[in-house]
């Protein structure tokens, strides 16, 4: 498959990649519909300080990597075992960040708001390929008929939300 990868600030080459194989359980293989650049990693891929800045500085010092593509739109393809909101043909939206299961908040019913697991694009490679493999708790099923586009703009908004 063909992915973006990140080589070094300002340095983004599309590379061919292993399309991933085994679903590990609680987690999904989704085809990329839709994915936009964030401004954060329009930010971190000019090297400007923001959010994640050592992270992308420290990830571009061990080599190249599938950085960024965090707000996508998707369909899933296949499920890992123990995932049951989510089928095959579904389309799903971002949610990004995955729970760590080890905070307060995962502790206590709430890993929907966890913010210390890894983000889609960061420590998980990111959504500018054909395919990828993502944590299932970082999708979200779209249950209304919105165009890809806009589903790919829904994790934005609702960080605007909760930022609110």
């Amino acid at each position: 498959m063909r992915a973006w990868v990140v080589h070094g600030f300002r340095d983004m080459r599309l590379a061919e990649v292993p399309v991933p194989s085994d679903v590990a359980p609680g987690w999904a293989l989704v085809k990329v519909l839709t994915v936009q650049p964030s401004i954060t990693e329009s930010l971190l891929l000019r090297g400007l300080p923001t959010y994640n800045l050592e992270f992308v500085r420290t990830t571009l010092n061990t080599g190249p990597f599938q950085l960024f593509g965090h707000e996508y739109s998707a369909q899933v393809l296949k499920v890992g075992d123990g995932v049951t909101d989510l089928m095959p043909g579904q389309r799903v939206a971002s949610r990004s960040v995955s729970s760590c299961g080890d905070c307060w908040l995962c502790a206590h019913g709430r890993r929907d708001e966890c913010q210390k697991g890894p983000i889609t694009g960061y420590q998980i490679p990111g959504c500018f390929a054909e395919y990828a493999l993502l944590p299932a708790d970082t999708l979200g099923p779209l249950l209304t008929p919105i165009s890809d586009s806009v589903c790919a703009a829904i994790q934005p908004r609702s960080d605007s939300v909760a930022g609110v």
